[in-house]
């Protein structure tokens, strides 16, 4: 959890992997303009890369997440 003061929201994600539940910890960081540009996990491991074009369509990342351009 060290690396999560760098993030500006965190969320924690319950799921079943083989018949166990496991509980992960994820958080987003926003670049100055709050445009969320990675999600990364709780050792700082980036997930996701997030970029937007000059409308704020999404221009990489396919999963849906529910931060986005400008926190949309």
């Amino acid at each position: 959890m060290k690396h999560l003061c760098l993030l500006n929201a965190v969320a924690g994600v319950v799921f079943w992997v083989n018949g166990l539940v496991v509980y992960d910890t994820r958080g987003y960081q926003f670049d100055p303009q709050g445009n969320a540009t990675h999600l990364m996990d709780d050792d700082g491991l980036v997930l996701a890369h997030l970029a937007y074009d000059a409308w704020g369509q999404r221009m990489s990342g396919n999963n849906p997440t529910p931060y986005g351009y400008k926190g949309q």
